[in-house]
């Protein structure tokens, strides 16, 4: 199944996992399974029409990876995006990326 994260342009934050909330940080984001990402996304705010800016909108998270880009001096996102281990078994023991 592929996963999918929200971006919401109304407050210009990912969603957070279970719809609670919003971050500025893609590690926080929640995951969501396309079906539930077009749903939270068309009802957002009356939904989205054809004029204007969409509030909500689904991006599917391996997109985002690819574009994650590495921070000078840090090890930050393109490390992990390039296939690098998550979490508690990360390579590298500052990053504050995940």
């Amino acid at each position: 199944m592929d996963e999918y994260l929200i971006w919401s342009n109304e407050h210009e934050a990912w969603w957070r996992a279970n719809r609670r909330g919003y971050t500025n940080h893609v590690r926080g984001a929640g995951r969501y399974s396309r079906e539930e990402a077009v749903s939270i996304c068309s009802g957002a705010r009356d939904g989205f029409y054809a004029v204007g800016i969409p509030p909500e909108i689904p991006v599917p998270f391996k997109d985002v990876l690819e574009c994650l880009v590495l921070k000078p001096g840090s090890h930050d996102c393109d490390a992990h995006a390039k296939g690098f281990p998550l979490g508690a078994s990360c390579q590298f023991p500052d990053c504050a990326c995940w």
